[in-house]
């Protein structure tokens, strides 16, 4: 499955001229982007998916930042195959507060940021990853949390990470709610969450970030996440076992203004490696 989001005007009105695709070729482990408009890097953040033919975890595990208000850094921890990679850099004119650092080699399992204080019900987090290693499995994952209003908390299921770049946004004409599940156990394959109240489909979108415990691959590891109605979650991964809960952070971020979001599910079946389909603009 595939869930696209579209932001429309009024929030976004620089996010289309900063979108675009690069590739990261088979002897390199960093590629640079320009960027066609210089952005604010307290009023923007990165978003980007990539594929990579390869089950090498040094290879595909891609950490993407922003390193000045025109360059934005993939980067993996080791080279070997092609990574195709889209992106977008949302860029705000008001409204939003960014913050974000990197961390290089990081040890501990649990670690604590002091963030500059945010308001918690307009805020969430999210991060990306790098890590040398020759297998897949689920010990790659990386939970990101807002904890208190001046704390980030970020857990792993591995001892180090090569690297992590880290983002903290506020967004104030939004509300955020919780939707956090702590109970994916080895024996079960999907979950809802009731949201406190109903939310406008057309303005919210869902942000996610889990744990999950040693020696649980793809099938078990990776989740579709998605609305079924306007006041229901749904997790659901392909498999089960393991040894530990998959503890699902998880923010519902429902815009409170003139701001909507378009939402797209494909189902990719069989053979079909993409699938082709228009968008309404």
């Amino acid at each position: 499955h595939n869930d696209e989001l579209v932001f429309q005007d009024p929030l976004v009105p620089q996010a289309s001229s900063n979108k675009g695709s690069t590739q990261m070729g088979s002897g390199v482990t960093s590629v640079t982007v320009t960027l066609a408009n210089a952005i604010s890097q307290t009023r923007a953040f990165p978003i980007f998916t990539y594929t990579a033919d390869q089950t090498d975890t040094g290879q595909f595990l891609v950490e993407g930042k922003l390193t000045s208000p025109t360059t934005l850094v993939f980067t993996r921890q080791n080279s070997g195959s092609i990574v195709n990679i889209e992106y977008a850099v949302p860029s705000f004119t008001g409204n939003i507060s960014v913050q974000n650092g990197t961390f290089e080699n990081l040890d501990p399992v649990d670690t604590n940021v002091a963030i500059t204080s945010v308001n918690l019900s307009k805020s969430f987090a999210y991060s990306t990853i790098r890590k040398s290693d020759t297998v897949w499995a689920s010990i790659h994952t990386l939970s990101s949390n807002i904890t208190t209003s001046t704390n980030l908390h970020l857990k792993t299921g591995v001892f180090d990470l090569n690297g992590i770049a880290w983002y903290v946004v506020q967004i104030n004409n939004t509300e955020v709610l919780d939707c956090s599940i702590v109970a994916m156990n080895p024996s079960t394959v999907n979950k809802t969450y009731v949201l406190q109240r109903q939310v406008a489909l057309n303005k919210s979108f869902i942000m996610t970030s889990w744990v999950a415990g040693p020696d649980q691959f793809p099938n078990v590891a990776g989740y579709f996440i998605n609305f079924t109605n306007n006041q229901t979650v749904y997790f659901q991964r392909n498999g089960t076992g393991g040894t530990d809960e998959n503890n699902m952070i998880c923010r519902v971020i429902e815009f409170q203004d003139n701001t909507f979001i378009q939402h797209y599910n494909v189902n990719f079946n069989g053979d079909k490696l993409g699938v082709l389909f228009n968008k309404p603009w």
